[in-house]
């Protein structure tokens, strides 16, 4: 499962949450994108609801947070997941929006000018070829 900071805003997420530990889904492993932005702005400004990893604690969740852009990161948690018994994993992967290029991380909301597009696609280039 994959949900957003911003949908924790929602009655859904927290019954799923009480309903995945009440029947002992070990099986379940869920990644919130936690990257602190949401449709209309910062998650923040809108609803606070952090501390999210405390929440999901307390819920019956086994937690763990991870920086959601290293893939060793990822493929770790996902493999201690596998390990919680009958707790159901939440994975707080902390992201940045638009990571990688200039543009894209200070604008969230805007879509790019064909000059501004033409620079991100350059900086996504020069990203994939020195890798």
């Amino acid at each position: 499962v994959i949900i957003g900071d911003g949908e924790c805003n929602e009655g859904q997420i927290w019954e799923a949450a009480l309903a995945g530990a009440h029947h002992s889904l070990g099986n379940l492993c869920a990644f919130l994108d936690f990257n602190r932005f949401q449709n209309d702005g910062r998650t923040g400004d809108i609803l606070k609801t952090e501390p999210l990893a405390e929440k999901w604690v307390a819920f019956g969740w086994h937690v763990l947070q991870i920086d959601g852009h290293d893939y060793d990161n990822i493929l770790d948690a996902l493999e201690e997941a596998k390990s919680t018994g009958d707790k159901p994993t939440m994975i707080i992967a902390e992201t940045i929006k638009g990571k990688g290029t200039t543009y894209s991380e200070a604008n969230h909301y805007n879509p790019p000018t064909p000059e501004q597009f033409e620079m991100v696609m350059k900086e996504l280039e020069d990203t994939d070829n020195s890798n």
